[in-house]
C-alpha cells in the first residue's frame, strides 16, 4: 500500500495530566476479574503498615494485562506485590466503534494489612501528586523533563506514515503522551483526545518503536514523562 511521509515536529514538551482515549464511539475497559496484592509482611519489621502504588497498565484486545508500568510507590515491596497481582486481572476489552482495541488504564493502589483500595481511571493518565502521601514520602516516582540532567537523546525514531486515502481526508496535529523508562524504552503511549482516530493510530504506532538514551537525574537512570507533537500534512 502506498504511503506518504508526514512532517514531524521535533519538539518535546512535558505534560502531566489527562490524555483520554481517541475520539469515537468508545466503550471503556470494564474490570471483570481482580486479584488483590498481598500485603508484604517484610515491611512490618520496618514499622510500615500502609503503602501506595501508582501504575499505568496496557490491556490488549483480549482483555489481558500486557504491560505494567509502575509510575510511583512509597516502598518497593508494595510495587512488587502489585506487579505480581496485575497479570492475573482480566478486563472486558475497550471497544472502538464496536471493535476491541488496546487500551490503557491508570491504577492507584492503597495497600494495608486489613485490605486494598484501588482507584481506576480508564484510558487516562492522571496527574500523580509528587509530594508526601499522608506522611509517607514517595520512594520512587516519575520525573518531568525539566527535572532531568538533560533531555533524553533520541536513538531511534520512526516517522508515522499513513495510506493516501487517509491523507486526503485528514490533517492536523496529534500529541502523543508517553513514558521513557530507565532503559530509554517508550512505554504506554497514548494520543490526546482531539486527534482524528486514523492519525492518532499512526502516531501512537510510530512512538511505540522509538528509543532514547536513559533519562538521568543526578546521574541515575529514572522514569520520565514526555509528549511529542506530530503535524500531519499530505
Amino acid at each position: 500500500m502506498k504511503t506518504l511521509p508526514l512532517l514531524l515536529v521535533p519538539l518535546f514538551a512535558l505534560t502531566l495530566g489527562a490524555a483520554p482515549a481517541p475520539l469515537g464511539t468508545v466503550d471503556n475497559l470494564r474490570l471483570i476479574e481482580r486479584v488483590d496484592p498481598v500485603f508484604p509482611n517484610e515491611v512490618t519489621l520496618q514499622g510500615i503498615s500502609r503503602g501506595i502504588v501508582a501504575c499505568v497498565v496496557d490491556v490488549d484486545t483480549q482483555g489481558r494485562v500486557e504491560d505494567v508500568l509502575i509510575t510511583a510507590h512509597t516502598h518497593r515491596s508494595f510495587a512488587r506485590v502489585v506487579r505480581e497481582a496485575l497479570p492475573l486481572w482480566r478486563f472486558e476489552p475497550a471497544k472502538l466503534n464496536g471493535r476491541p482495541v488496546p487500551a490503557q488504564t491508570q491504577l492507584t493502589f492503597t495497600i494495608e494489612a486489613v485490605g486494598v483500595v484501588v482507584s481506576m481511571d480508564s484510558g487516562t493518565y492522571v496527574r500523580t501528586r509528587f509530594e508526601n502521601v499522608l506522611g509517607q514520602p514517595w520512594d520512587y516516582r516519575t520525573f518531568n523533563l525539566q527535572e532531568l540532567d538533560a533531555i533524553p537523546v533520541p536513538q531511534k525514531t520512526v516517522v508515522p506514515a499513513y495510506p493516501r486515502e487517509i491523507a486526503e481526508r485528514n490533517r492536523g496535529t496529534v500529541r502523543v503522551n508517553f513514558y521513557i523508562d530507565e532503559t530509554g524504552a517508550v512505554r504506554v503511549p497514548i494520543a490526546e483526545p482531539d486527534a482524528p482516530l486514523e492519525l492518532a493510530g499512526a502516531a501512537v504506532a510510530a512512538v511505540r518503536e522509538w528509543k532514547f538514551s536513559p533519562p538521568l537525574r543526578n546521574g541515575r537512570p529514572v522514569l520520565a514523562f514526555a509528549s511529542q507533537d506530530f503535524n500531519f500534512k499530505p
